[in-house]
């Protein structure tokens, strides 16, 4: 079911993947290039509290200064 599904709507994102996490077969996660933190994490079933950057300024735009550290 997983390769039929369109994701879409952020339109600062490129790319998105779906990854299938090492040593659980049952857990996956979702890869996207582009920028928009605050959209993505504010999206219906996503789960804000495992979502990351490695865009240090976006990070500290969004969670602040700590969170950048």
């Amino acid at each position: 079911m997983l390769p039929n599904v369109i994701v879409k709507g952020i339109p600062s994102i490129n790319r998105a993947v779906i990854n299938k996490k090492q040593g659980d077969e049952s857990k996956h996660e979702l890869l996207v290039e582009g920028y928009g933190l605050k959209k993505v994490m504010t999206t219906p079933g996503v789960d804000f509290e495992h979502t990351k950057t490695n865009h240090i300024i976006e990070m500290e735009e969004v969670l602040g200064i700590e969170a950048a550290r």
